[in-house]
């Protein structure tokens, strides 16, 4: 039997405690993980970095702190879509 894969939803994922976080997880076991932050580039380049290392990553890229996002609606249809299927 395997083992069960880890999900995450992982806010501010690009920075370096969350890296090292899910570096450690990926190395662990199979990952399914939302990577969210600011900055496309960054994460675009820690989902490559994770892939190469087995996991399965989505990127989405907007500012949780900025009052015209409409994260919450994203975010919690996301994660319901991701890990509630």
């Amino acid at each position: 039997m395997s083992e069960p894969r880890y999900h995450a939803a992982v806010i501010g994922a690009t920075s370096a405690i969350a890296t090292e976080t899910l570096r450690a997880m990926v190395a662990e076991r199979s990952c399914f993980l939302l990577l969210i932050g600011r900055d496309q580039a960054k994460l675009d380049a820690l989902a490559a970095d994770l892939r190469a290392r087995g996991a399965d990553c989505e990127v989405n890229a907007f500012d949780i702190l900025n009052p015209d996002t409409s994260w919450s609606e994203v975010l919690t249809g996301r994660v319901w879509d991701l890990f509630y299927i």
